[in-house]
């Protein structure tokens, strides 16, 4: 399933909407990987293996996704999605304070992000480097997109962002959040302060709500 957004009191609660259309097949995949990759190492994670664990054939799978990084990309636009719709949540429920809408909405991406079993896949006990590079090189458009789409959510929340500063705002972010989540630097509270502490001058200034 996509990466569950938390109500206030920590419960898992499904986003509200995800941004990238799917099919059913390809979501079964993508829970696929994320099951196989909770007991095994990521060079076990083969086409077949994940079809069989999603009860899809072979060749949906290549028609869905291509080949292996392709489900890598994929896997990754998802987890994306279901992390902005955290954002977004957060962010309506701080109205007039954009550092504690931002540390909060970090502390939950780092906490879900830190869970995953893919991101474990790259910084756990044994790291797998070929996976680190498939999402650094080939998720490169991934990060572009995911943002552009974090600057539309700046700049539709009640903050109302300038675009210009939006899209600032939003590329620092989304570069810290992936190099936390990629070296594993610190817990997923003191991540989020360090990051909203450093960006928090900066984001105060652009409110416009």
């Amino acid at each position: 399933m996509s990466a569950p957004a938390f109500n206030r009191s920590g419960e898992g609660v499904r986003p509200a909407r995800l941004r990238t259309a799917r099919s059913a097949s390809a979501d079964a995949a993508l829970d696929a990987v994320a099951a196989f990759l909770a007991d095994h190492d990521w060079p076990q994670v083969t086409m077949a293996a994940v079809a069989r664990r999603a009860g899809l054939s072979r060749q949906t799978l290549y028609n869905e996704f291509g080949n292996r990084q392709g489900l890598v990309i994929a896997y990754v636009s998802r987890f994306i999605d279901g992390l902005l719709a955290v954002v977004e949540q957060r962010l309506a429920e701080h109205p007039g304070d954009v550092s504690a809408a931002v540390e909060a909405a970090l502390t939950d991406v780092f906490t879900l992000g830190f869970g995953d079993p893919m991101v474990r896949g790259i910084v756990g006990p044994n790291p797998h480097r070929d996976l680190l590079a498939t999402v650094t090189v080939d998720g490169t458009p991934a990060l572009h997109a995911a943002a552009d789409e974090l600057a539309d959510v700046l700049s539709r929340s009640w903050a109302m962002f300038e675009r210009a500063d939006a899209a600032i705002a939003a590329t620092a972010l989304v570069r810290l959040v992936f190099s936390h989540l990629t070296l594993a630097l610190g817990e997923p509270g003191d991540a989020a302060r360090e990051v909203a502490t450093a960006l928090g001058p900066f984001l105060e200034r652009a409110v416009r709500g």
